[in-house]
């Protein structure tokens, strides 16, 4: 199978709207074997520097190399070569940040690479604290002063199912040539590609084996999202022994229990995120209090902290109590263990940001009827850089309704303490506050009511500060960290991840690893190995 238009990268199956939000299937298909040929084949045929995008990836993965082997046929092949970079390819194919496509010079025509474009800068979070060589947390972009949108019209009967229903579902496909107004041949679907050599690849074909000679020393991982696993995994390489500790009684964190299976395969994330395959041992369902993680720094050699951000923040309003009161996380989570958290309903979604997105999309597929509702205005919605009106339009198409300038007062519950509402009062908002937003100041006499059965608080999860040991220091609650070799304040412990700050999988899995390099020459009594001290996001 070759292209019939090299311009553009094939598409994997996607499916409609209608269908979509009747399962909790992956609204993208992976790739066949002969989509993943012709796109690799397309993409050497265009003539795309394949080099480039490899410099681009964080991981250093051999894009030229691995596309080869799956032109060739070889998956299996192909997923040993990624799995020397790291251990997350159905996963990376999901969902990381595409680094080696903006990396790709774009191509105006085959083989003719685009005159004014010029290598990207890299957004690496810079070196706050740098006199001190401490990590701080990232400021908040700042808000473009607009009139907040409130939409309080109710839906159409039947609304037209449209883009939300697929919303943040797809990544790696259809954005494009790099060049403005859209001329130009696509680049490669990178993220595809490595999903494909991911969820088809053999991972028993290309096992973790010690590079080094083993070292008879032991590791501590107390974690297991991709932080965690990504060191443990790197450590495992290197000769050391490793034990993981978590709170799941499943590795894999957030990924696992936070991401909705449309957009996150579970047996992808079960399989990336198996320790045991690579000869780490697991103790799951280990909830650690601050005196067993300084009993586990004192028993092994070093201690890796990765703990992450799964502590529930709550709104902080009377009811939360009642049945039928959720946060988001346990909401996903809930489904994602093959329960039914709720069978149809009127939800109310308190919160503006992804995981409010998260878990519309997933009450939409239990029967849902959903409003969302937003103490803020829609300018200073959390979604990172997507357009909010755009944002909002489109999750509009699914019957999904925003309420803006509306503070949640309290929850309603009846005889049997089961929801019945909640009580809003209107704001207007005022001059920025700590997190560079315009602040929520509520409007007397303007409170309301809206009827619901389910309510779901997407407010925002943090780190229990109560599982932080004495002995490693903390800073606005992050823990303070010199991220050239990640090392806490206890020389016996690094840290990365959500617990320092860093954004994402991806940076989190690449702290990881850099962590696990320095760790490796501190247990062998070597030259320290350093990271270039900046974040991957």
């Amino acid at each position: 199978m070759r292209p019939t238009d090299i311009t553009r990268h094939v598409r994997a199956r996607i499916l409609e709207p209608d269908v979509a939000v009747t399962t909790h299937d992956e609204v993208q298909a992976t790739y066949t074997l002969e989509q993943a040929q012709a796109e690799v084949r397309r993409a050497i045929d265009a003539g795309f520097d394949l080099d480039a995008a490899s410099a681009g990836c964080p991981f250093k993965v051999d894009i030229p190399a691995y596309f080869q082997k799956i032109a060739e046929g070889d998956v299996d092949g192909a997923l040993a070569i990624i799995r020397r970079s790291h251990p997350f390819p159905s996963i990376f194919g999901r969902m990381c940040h595409m680094f080696c496509q903006e990396a790709t010079p774009p191509l105006e025509d085959v083989g003719v690479p685009w005159e004014e474009w010029r290598p990207p800068e890299w957004d690496l979070a810079p070196e706050y604290g740098a006199e001190r060589g401490w990590n701080a947390r990232r400021g908040t972009p700042p808000v473009t002063d607009g009139e907040p949108v409130r939409s309080d019209a109710e839906p159409a009967a039947k609304p037209r199912l449209g883009w939300s229903a697929v919303a943040g579902t797809i990544r790696g496909a259809g954005h494009g040539s790099g060049i403005p107004g859209g001329r130009g041949i696509e680049r490669p679907a990178f993220l595809l590609l490595e999903r494909f050599a991911g969820d088809y690849g053999d991972p028993a074909l290309s096992p973790v084996v010690a590079e080094r000679p083993t070292s008879g020393k032991r590791v501590a991982v107390i974690g297991a999202g991709s932080g965690g696993l990504a060191n443990a995994w790197m450590l495992r390489r290197l000769g050391h022994d490793v034990d993981i500790y978590d709170q799941l009684s499943v590795p894999g964190g957030t990924l696992f229990a936070g991401y909705p299976a449309h957009r996150m395969a579970k047996f992808g994330v079960r399989r990336d995120n198996d320790p045991t395959s690579w000869g780490a041992r697991f103790f799951g369902g280990r909830r650690l209090n601050k005196a067993d993680m300084e009993a586990i720094i004192a028993e092994y050699d070093l201690t890796f902290l990765s703990v992450g951000e799964f502590d529930p923040r709550m709104v902080g309003i009377p009811g939360e109590d009642a049945i039928g009161v959720w946060n988001a996380l346990f909401f996903i989570a809930e489904v994602g263990y093959g329960r039914t958290p709720v069978e149809g309903g009127r939800c109310i979604i308190l919160g503006a940001g992804h995981t409010a997105t998260d878990t519309a999309h997933v009450a939409r597929r239990l029967g849902c009827d959903i409003k969302i509702f937003y103490r803020r205005g829609l300018d200073e919605m959390p979604i990172d850089d997507a357009d909010p009106r755009e944002y909002v339009n489109r999750m509009s198409e699914d019957g999904i309704e925003y309420h803006f300038l509306a503070q949640p007062v309290r929850i309603l519950a009846d005889e049997a303490n089961r929801v019945r509402g909640v009580e809003f009062v209107r704001t207007r908002l005022g001059e920025p506050d700590a997190s560079g937003r315009r602040s929520p100041h509520p409007v007397p006499g303007s409170n309301f009511v809206i009827d619901c059965e389910v309510v779901v608080e997407a407010v925002g999860e943090s780190i229990d500060p109560a599982s932080i040991p004495d002995s490693v220091e903390t800073e606005d609650g992050l823990v303070r960290v010199d991220r050239h070799d990640h090392r806490t304040s206890n020389p016996k412990v690094f840290a990365g991840g959500d617990v320092i700050g860093d954004r994402g999988n991806d940076g989190a899995a690449l702290a990881g690893i850099q962590a696990a390099l320095t760790m490796d020459s501190v247990l062998r009594a070597e030259p320290i190995v350093l990271s270039d001290g900046r974040a991957l996001r």
